[in-house]
């Protein structure tokens, strides 16, 4: 009986902590989906952005000297 208690227990501490991280990854989006989609938006922010902050800098300087 004590090989089978310990069996069960073992179970049930599987479970549980299976349990646990399926909660902790869906309360803080670990799921792959949303960060391949995140990725995906800050990869398109970036070649949007990139070039508008160069842009900016340049004209910026160009107004400093002169």
């Amino acid at each position: 009986m004590l090989l089978l208690d310990l069996v069960a227990g073992a179970v049930t501490m599987k479970r549980i902590d299976d349990m646990a991280w399926e909660h902790l990854a869906s309360v803080h989006g670990a799921n792959r989906a949303a960060s391949q989609r995140e990725d995906e938006s800050f990869r398109k922010a970036r070649l949007i952005v990139l070039p508008l902050v160069a842009v900016l800098l340049i004209v910026l300087l160009v107004i400093a000297t002169s």
